[in-house]
């Protein structure tokens, strides 16, 4: 997964700009060759090249050329990213802001469930499917969809369990697990009210093993399933 603080390195205008001109350059340039291209001190453009080598946007090598005295080392940029790779780059640093705008929120778990409640809600086309085993098996084609590779097992007393065996955002939900879950709560929850199943109790269950979450979905509360000898009535 890339690292967010990979990101925060090219918020420096300049050090994007050492970056470029690396790229550019057709092949390894020194600290001296970059400050004359560039016009900057030798020690500003090492700063710059020490933070790309340590997060992984350049490499230093030691000059192959024979010479006197200190070692010479040179720098190159690492080859861009896929097209594809960017893509997933680009997603997993806009998770990671939003994560972090909803951790600072008065209540970080209920505005992290309602964002997920409305993205699940616009993710499913199929409004009023009756709720049961059709809206399950729609949720549980969302959660494919997402990547989370789902799947759906009965116990025989009218709840399901959904198990979740990859997380897209497996790192990020070990640090931020309350906010990243609960946005993956409201998702089902937003997509069963969508396809008419408002009710059904859904309950999420974070790293049953490290690689396995479960949601168990129930009938509504007060529903024949879920009623005992003695209960009142629910209309």
């Amino acid at each position: 997964m890339p690292d967010v603080r990979a990101h925060r390195v090219l918020a420096s205008i300049s050090r994007v700009a050492v970056l470029e001109t690396l790229r550019e350059s057709g092949g390894p340039l020194s600290v001296r060759d970059l400050a004359e291209r560039m016009s900057l001190h030798n020690n500003t453009v090492r700063k710059h090249l020490d933070l790309l080598v340590e997060s992984g946007f350049a490499t230093r090598v030691r000059d192959g050329a024979t010479r006197r005295g200190r070692p010479r080392y040179v720098y190159a940029a690492v080859p861009e990213s896929s097209p594809e790779e960017t893509r997933l780059d680009g997603y997993w640093l806009l998770a990671s802001v939003f994560a972090a705008y909803l951790h600072d929120a008065d209540d970080p778990q209920a505005a992290a469930e309602e964002a997920g409640r409305r993205f699940g809600a616009g993710s499913v086309h199929e409004p009023g499917v009756g709720g049961g085993p059709p809206a399950v098996e729609r949720v549980v084609q969302m959660l494919d969809d997402i990547g989370f590779q789902p799947e759906l097992a009965a116990d025989g007393s009218g709840a399901v369990e959904i198990r979740l065996r990859r997380c897209p955002f497996h790192e990020l939900a070990r640090d931020s697990e309350g906010v990243v879950c609960a946005i993956h709560l409201g998702l089902i929850r937003g997509a069963l009210q969508q396809l008419g199943s408002p009710g059904a109790a859904v309950r999420l269950v974070p790293f049953v093993t490290p690689t396995l979450c479960v949601v168990q979905i129930g009938p509504p509360p007060g529903s024949p399933a879920t009623r005992r000898p003695g209960d009142p009535q629910v209309e």
